[in-house]
């Protein structure tokens, strides 16, 4: 009857109402990526705490699985030997060029799985020139 389907009408109407009612709003969602793109506070940086040391490369190997990563082992001087500490110079030198380098090396963080290998530090750098064309 005419009666029974205004009601079903009227009740599929409503009940898309309450859909778009409980979604947020544009400018709700908008504030909250806005809260979440937030930057942290800038925390005072104590240069002080980075252990920087210079270590020379005793080997060096292309990485099996990632073409833009080395393997190296560095001598740092360290009672417990050399450190194994992947890099992303692949691009800038080759295998030659590396063995025998003496290079900076920041000691003191955290071991991490580099593609599946363990990287126990960071090989420090930088470019001469601007762009970031030059010799690393």
């Amino acid at each position: 009857t005419k009666s029974e389907s205004e009601s079903e009408s009227k009740s599929a109407a409503e009940s898309e109402i309450a859909k778009v009612d409980a979604q947020p709003k544009q400018s709700e969602k908008k504030t909250q990526k806005q809260k979440q793109q937030q930057p942290a506070p800038t925390a005072e940086i104590d240069i002080s705490k980075l252990d920087i040391r210079v270590g020379q490369i005793i080997d060096a190997w292309e990485h099996e699985e990632a073409d833009r990563l080395y393997c190296e082992t560095i001598d740092l001087g360290e009672e417990t030997g050399p450190r194994k500490i992947a890099s992303g110079l692949r691009a800038h030198y080759s295998l030659d060029e590396l063995k025998g380098r003496k290079v900076l090396v920041l000691a003191n963080l955290k071991s991490r799985k580099l593609v599946g290998f363990p990287s126990h530090g960071m090989v420090m750098c930088a470019s001469t020139d601007d762009d970031g064309g030059g010799k690393v």
